[in-house]
């Protein structure tokens, strides 16, 4: 059996646990508070090494500390293991890892989705006109049974805030698209939401397989919604991620997935390091600093180049 390491047990913690041990891999966790029968629990990552060698090491803890845990587990690794880090890769550039010759990959699930490996698929090689997306949910309704405010998402200093919590979209629209190449945006906290981070932010941006790009996201929308507009040579292409639809040209596509199917992709591919679909680490960093691009234009009301 594969032997796994997954440090943090917040929500995303216990969920990648619990999708590994059902794919039949040997778990144990990092954690400070967790106590468990199931799996073995430690409480710092060196004990953890010093207990066991694992294969495989999944970081979940807040995105503010991933800089942090990768240089806890650096003297543990060699070529040989992979790491797959929670998405964002970083809160922001100043916390720069140098990851040469490591094999770190970057959780990204909604690569995995069926229907956005499909739009690649129609749009590869193509001549694109625009690409559009946006998603939004409410956040205090986004996680059942917690309170909103003390989450990590309601914390810029934890890495939190919608532009870093769903910067899938800064993801998989480049994916699309191809590089950012430069953006102006609009964002910050503009509601009544209790919490010290932003809770919306769009973006316009040009990459370099496409000349206009824009993206939203939010923290504040009652009904959930993703979804990605693509305007190409070949047509149009509207993917509803919440509905599990993709329209070509009138065509209607349609996926039905269980809950862990994406995670349980995703894990597989990057067990197997992938990298087909995956996002790797450049291209993570590259993310990085087009959430901190989108910041800086915010902020001083310009457009910001990819340098």
């Amino acid at each position: 059996m594969r032997q796994v390491l997954v440090i943090g047990y917040g929500s995303i913690g216990k969920r990648h646990t619990e999708v590994l041990r059902q794919m039949g891999c040997t778990v144990s966790v990092v954690s400070g508070h967790l106590q468990s029968d199931d799996f073995p629990v430690y409480r710092e990552v060196a004990a953890a090494f010093r207990s066991n060698h694992f294969e495989y090491i999944v970081v979940a803890v807040p995105t503010a500390n991933h800089a942090e845990t990768l240089k806890q587990l650096e003297p543990f690794l060699t070529s040989d293991e992979i790491v797959f880090v929670e998405k964002p890769l970083f809160s922001d550039i100043a916390q720069k890892f140098d990851a040469k010759g490591l094999r770190i990959v970057v959780g990204y699930v909604l690569r995995a989705h069926p229907l956005l490996r499909r739009a690649k698929e129609l749009t590869a090689g193509k001549r694109l006109f625009s690409c559009s997306c946006s998603c939004g949910q409410y956040l205090p309704s986004w996680r059942p049974g917690t309170d909103y405010t003390k989450g990590y998402s309601a914390h810029r200093s934890q890495g939190g805030g919608v532009l870093r919590d769903l910067s899938h979209e800064l993801d998989y629209l480049q994916r699309i698209a191809g590089q950012w190449t430069s953006v102006a945006a609009i964002g910050g906290k503009f509601s009544d939401l209790e919490i010290q981070s932003d809770d919306q932010f769009s973006l316009l941006m040009t990459a370099e397989n496409c000349p206009l790009c824009e993206c939203h996201v939010d923290y504040l929308a009652r009904k959930v919604h993703r979804d990605l507009r693509v305007e190409f040579e070949d047509g149009s292409i509207h993917l509803d991620f919440i509905a599990g639809t993709l329209d070509f040209n009138g065509c209607a596509e349609t996926v039905k997935l269980e809950r862990n199917d994406l995670f349980r992709t995703m894990h597989e591919e990057a067990m197997s390091f992938d990298l087909r679909h995956l996002a790797t680490y450049e291209e993570a960093w590259d993310t990085v600093k087009l959430m901190d691009a989108a910041e800086r234009a915010a902020k001083e009301r310009i457009w910001v180049q990819n340098q």
